[in-house]
């Protein structure tokens, strides 16, 4: 359960890691993904965000 925003970021980095096999993505990644999204990483992030969203209105 995602209670905190703490614990969203650390979610958001375990995802990035397991899917990508990095933390934080390099420069060219990110130039890349301006002109070729990334839908399965925005996926990712948005179902994460939702999940904490729904818990802390929940709380």
């Amino acid at each position: 359960m995602i209670t905190s925003r703490n614990y969203l970021h650390f979610y958001l980095q375990a995802d990035m890691m397991m899917n990508r096999g990095h933390f934080k993505e390099p420069p060219k990644k990110k130039l890349l993904h301006l002109v070729a999204l990334d839908y399965i990483m925005e996926f990712l992030k948005t179902m994460r965000k939702v999940q904490y969203y729904s818990l802390i209105n929940r709380l």
